[in-house]
C-alpha cells in the first residue's frame, strides 16, 4: 500500500467515526463516547456498532432489552426458564449451576467474541 492510500479496514472505519464523536470522562474518570444521542463507555461502542451492522434476527429470536441495574439478571433467568420449560425439569435446570449471563449472553459481546468482528 502506498503511503498516502487509505486503508478501509474495519479498524480504520471505526477510528474515523471515533474522531467525529463527542467524548468526555464520566464521574469515575473513564472515557465515554456520545453516539446517536446516547453515552457509551468507550469499551462498549465497538461491540454495539458491530451488532448494529452485522446482526440478523431470526423469527425465533427473543431479544431482551433492559437498562443496567434494572433487574437484567432476573429477567434473563425468567426468560431462560420460560423458553426452556419443556427442555429441562426444574431440578435439572442449568440455572441451578450457571449464571443467567452465561445462559443468555449479551448480544453485543457475543457477536464480537464469536466472529471477531471489528465493525
Amino acid at each position: 500500500m502506498e503511503k498516502n492510500e487509505v486503508d478501509n479496514s474495519p479498524n480504520d472505519e471505526f477510528q474515523e467515526l471515533l474522531q467525529t464523536l463527542e467524548q468526555q470522562q464520566n464521574w469515575v474518570g473513564r472515557r465515554i463516547i456520545k453516539y446517536e444521542g446516547f453515552w457509551f463507555p468507550a469499551r462498549c461502542l465497538r461491540p454495539v456498532l458491530s451488532s448494529q451492522k452485522h446482526f440478523k434476527a431470526k423469527d425465533t429470536d427473543v431479544i431482551l432489552s433492559t437498562m443496567p441495574k434494572s433487574g437484567t439478571t432476573w429477567l434473563q433467568a425468567l426468560t431462560f426458564s420460560i423458553a426452556n420449560r419443556s427442555v429441562f425439569t426444574i431440578d435439572q435446570s442449568p440455572l441451578l449451576t450457571s449464571n443467567p449471563h452465561t445462559l443468555v449472553p449479551s448480544l453485543e459481546f457475543r457477536i464480537t467474541r464469536s466472529k471477531k468482528i471489528l465493525i
